[in-house]
């Protein structure tokens, strides 16, 4: 593992990825059968791989996917190596709430060393769902502009939720290469616009009270509040109604055009309020 390598004090006890999702469904209380189910349908390039527990954060990990490279240096962060918890949650929505072939085309995409990290963020939007959700649907086209497809769309009583996903890291890695010799970083000050990068051209315009569309955006650095507000105003708001900054954990920042559909949005998604994404310049 390159972990041990770049950073090897975090590196306690060592496992393999197919046993640890089995203890983390039994923290979960959820049955071995369900474990096997799960465990089945992972191709043997991911469920063979190493996993550690990490001493720093108290939780077991997994290395997959590309560490980032800045100034042709290896560098580590929490997401570099994923909890195995978010990706048996991940798993966990895949197996509940994709078809047969959608689920198919995911764990494709999860098992891609490329896409794994951006796959992996797909499913935390469908798992947060809420159980009084009739319905729930996974890359579906044609509720957006031409060939595009929306990653999620939820049916909720008379209103649809279309929804994109998006992970971002191109501010992180240009705050890292800003770092210096200094003992303390840089306040970040990067585009934020670039959060929204290629949201507007999934939607097409509409009705939020009818259908209401937006994005889940998984950043990976806090991000200017005064400066988020302003680049997510400039987005049109007849295609773009909200925006929601969140990751695996239960809270998230949220950015509405209506007021009352931040609570809509709490509901949906089972979600607490947060000061984690933003800070006061």
């Amino acid at each position: 593992m390159i972990i041990e390598q770049i950073f090897p004090t975090v590196v306690g006890e060592k496992s393999n990825l197919q046993q640890c999702i089995r203890e983390e469904i039994k923290l979960q209380n959820l049955s071995d059968k369900l474990a096997k189910t799960i465990i089945d349908f992972i191709p043997s390039e991911l469920i063979s791989i190493s996993a550690f527990f990490d001493k720093m954060t108290r939780l077991w990990r997994y290395e997959y996917g590309n560490h980032y490279d800045i100034k042709n240096q290896y560098v580590w962060g929490t997401d570099t190596c994923p909890p195995v918890r978010n990706l048996v949650n991940a798993l966990l929505c895949a197996h509940s709430k994709l078809s047969p072939n959608k689920r198919s085309d995911y764990i494709n995409r999860l098992t891609n060393p490329d896409k794994h990290l951006d796959a992996l963020c797909e499913m935390i939007p469908g798992y947060k769902v809420n159980n009084l959700t009739t319905l729930v649907d996974f890359e579906v086209s044609r509720l957006g502009v031409g060939n595009k497809t929306v990653d999620w769309v939820i049916y909720n009583n008379d209103r649809i939720l279309l929804l994109d996903v998006k992970r971002r890291t191109k501010d992180l890695i240009e705050q890292m290469e800003q770092i210096g010799n200094e003992p303390i970083a840089p306040e970040p000050n990067h585009d934020v616009s670039l959060l929204f990068r290629s949201v507007e051209d999934k939607f097409i315009s509409s009705d939020s009270n009818q259908q209401l569309q937006g994005v889940w955006i998984v950043p990976s650095l806090k991000q200017n509040e005064q400066k988020l507000l302003s680049a997510f105003s400039s987005l049109d708001p007849n295609k773009v109604h909200f925006a929601i900054l969140g990751d695996w954990r239960a809270d998230a920042y949220i950015l509405v055009r209506q007021p009352k559909d931040e609570q809509y949005l709490r509901n949906i998604f089972n979600l607490e309020k947060s000061e984690r994404f933003t800070f006061q310049s």
